[in-house]
């Protein structure tokens, strides 16, 4: 794990704004920048217009381990019951 909150896969935009467009006085609290500024998608697929489509192999490989354990967490949670 990455050590961010795992709320950063609930995020609308996959891909992280600029700092220079977003200073860090932005943010609320050091946990909600490192939200906003964590990687999913791959750098080198930002400009891909298909993402969401895309699956798997245009995240980052933390987006990947951390999914896995966000699922586990949701599944001890709920009991599997995702119908």
């Amino acid at each position: 794990m990455t050590g961010i909150l795992l709320k950063y896969l609930a995020r609308v935009a996959l891909i992280p704004n600029n700092e220079a467009t977003e200073p860090s006085n932005t943010f609320a609290t050091p946990d909600d920048e490192m939200i906003a500024r964590a990687r999913i998608i791959l750098k080198a697929n930002e400009a891909d217009d298909n993402l969401e489509a895309s699956g798997p192999k245009k995240r980052t490989e933390w987006t990947k381990v951390d999914n896995v354990r966000l699922f586990e967490l949701l599944t001890s949670v709920f009991g599997g019951s995702f119908a």
